[in-house]
């Protein structure tokens, strides 16, 4: 734990064909898998496909990121070989976002689709189990 300063998990999403995005209301499920309680009327967007993009909807990629800066605190419980549901306890009590919330933020802006940050990201399991489920396929 001396010799860590900070670690950096990255995705690369998709983002939107701007020839032909559109707004779109995502179903329940997609929204509570991105953690939304309710909608509240809001709509995202995503590409449509067409011919600049080869009708997949998504032209170019960007990164989102989750940062941990390795603190007095992350590095004692490194040190003591703390469970990582601790480690992220912690880390959300700092305010540092996870991988989904910053995906989330990007869907939020138009960049890319919430199924693609999903599609993207990783779901933190409840304490006592597995760390990271495996990448869920969102249609």
């Amino acid at each position: 734990s001396s010799a860590v300063n900070g670690v950096v998990a990255q995705r690369l999403v998709r983002t939107i064909c701007q020839a032909c995005t559109m707004k779109y209301y995502p179903s329940e499920h997609v929204l509570r898998d991105a953690g939304f309680q309710e909608n509240g009327g809001r709509a995202f967007s995503r590409g449509a496909g067409c011919s600049q993009c080869h009708n997949s909807g998504f032209r170019g990629r960007l990164g989102i990121y989750e940062v941990m800066e390795v603190t007095v605190e992350i590095r004692r419980l490194i040190h003591h070989a703390a469970p990582a549901h601790e480690l992220r306890e912690t880390l959300r009590h700092h305010g540092v976002k996870t991988l989904r919330q910053a995906g989330v933020e990007l869907a939020m802006s138009g960049a890319s689709s919430l199924e693609e940050v999903l599609r993207a990201t990783h779901v933190d399991e409840e304490p006592g189990g597995a760390d990271l489920k495996a990448p869920r396929r969102v249609a």
